[in-house]
């Protein structure tokens, strides 16, 4: 919900966007993509979290979660 005094997750989607993936700069553990190489559309332009935008190359904290 986007309301005053909720928590303010939210991203910012451009459905026109066209993007050529490549799996180097995924930011997830897997370091393989099916869609490596390939054009898809859309793409998350910005990330809000807890009211505040995102600068993925500044990282504002955390836990990295690993498995056991």
């Amino acid at each position: 919900r986007i309301a005053v005094g909720s928590a303010a997750d939210l991203v910012v989607y451009d459905p026109h966007a066209r993007v050529v993936v490549d799996q180097e700069l995924l930011a997830h553990r897997n370091p393989i993509s099916a869609y490596h190489g390939r054009q898809i559309r859309g793409a998350v332009t910005t990330t809000v979290l807890g009211g505040r935008v995102l600068d993925l190359d500044a990282p504002i904290g955390g836990e990295l979660l690993t498995r056991p």
